[in-house]
C-alpha cells in the first residue's frame, strides 16, 4: 500500500470514528435529559403528596383544639422553599351539619416547566 493511500485511510477511519463518536453523545445526552425530567417528576409528585400531609395535620390540629376553626375561604399556608421551585398550599376547613369537620387542601408545585396541582378532601371525625 503506497504512503498516499495509507494516510487517506486513516483519515476516513479518524472521521468515521468521531461521527460515531458523535451519535453515542446525541443517545446518551437524550437518555440523561430523560431521568432529568423522570427525577424532576418524582421530586415533585413527592412534595405534592408531603404538603398534602402536612395541610392534614394543620387542619387536625385546629380540629383539635376544641372548636375548629371555620374558615371563610382557604388559608394559604407558609411553604418557603429554597431554589426555584413555586409551590403553593391553601387548607379549607368547613363544619358539618352532624359531628365531623370537612377539609378541603389545594396544592400546587412547579419546577421548571412542570408543575402539579391537586385540590383533596378529607373528612375529620368530631372529638
Amino acid at each position: 500500500m503506497s504512503e498516499a493511500r495509507r494516510s487517506g485511510f486513516i483519515l476516513v477511519y479518524v472521521i468515521m470514528l468521531l461521527a460515531i463518536t458523535a451519535v453515542v453523545m446525541q443517545v446518551l445526552t437524550q437518555g440523561a435529559n430523560t431521568m432529568l425530567f423522570q427525577a424532576d417528576a418524582a421530586y415533585l409528585q413527592a412534595l405534592d403528596r408531603n404538603l398534602a400531609a402536612s395541610g392534614l395535620a394543620w387542619a387536625r390540629h385546629q380540629a383539635a383544639k376544641g372548636e375548629p376553626m371555620a374558615t371563610d375561604g382557604p388559608v394559604s399556608l407558609d411553604t418557603k422553599l429554597p431554589g426555584d421551585g413555586r409551590v403553593s398550599m391553601a387548607v379549607e376547613i368547613t363544619k358539618r351539619a352532624g359531628d365531623g369537620t370537612d377539609c378541603r387542601i389545594e396544592t400546587s408545585v412547579a419546577k421548571g416547566r412542570q408543575s402539579i396541582s391537586k385540590a383533596r378532601e378529607y373528612t375529620l371525625p368530631a372529638r
